[in-house]
């Protein structure tokens, strides 16, 4: 038998040690409007991770995509630096933005 392959991407977790003001619909339309999906589609998956401490950022978003042609470093600095101006806009804060691509070919997930 062959696991079931069912990649949702990309991933958002964002890390806080504070509650955030931002509520979770308009963050996810913001990402899937930057990462150019539909936010009917599913593909896109959002997680807010509360944390007790960290250092040295208080505010972290670490994104996990699929490597694309579209997905330029030039795209993804687009989507940092417009991500950062929402947040910040948002949070009164700067958050540290973490993007990282990977090959689907090399992945495997199942949705159960």
């Amino acid at each position: 038998l062959k696991p079931i392959c069912v990649l949702v991407m990309p991933l958002v977790k964002v890390f806080s040690t504070a509650a955030l003001k931002v509520q979770p619909a308009p963050l996810y339309s913001r990402l899937c409007t930057l990462f150019r999906v539909t936010e009917q589609s599913g593909v896109l998956q959002l997680i807010y991770c509360r944390s007790d401490a960290m250092m040295p950022d208080n505010l972290v978003f670490d994104i996990r995509a699929k490597a694309k042609p579209d997905r330029t470093p030039e795209m993804l600095q687009e989507v940092a630096t417009d991500l950062a101006k929402f947040i910040k806009e948002q949070e009164g804060t700067d958050p540290r933005i973490r993007v990282e691509l990977f090959d689907p070919a090399l992945q495997s997930s199942n949705r159960g």
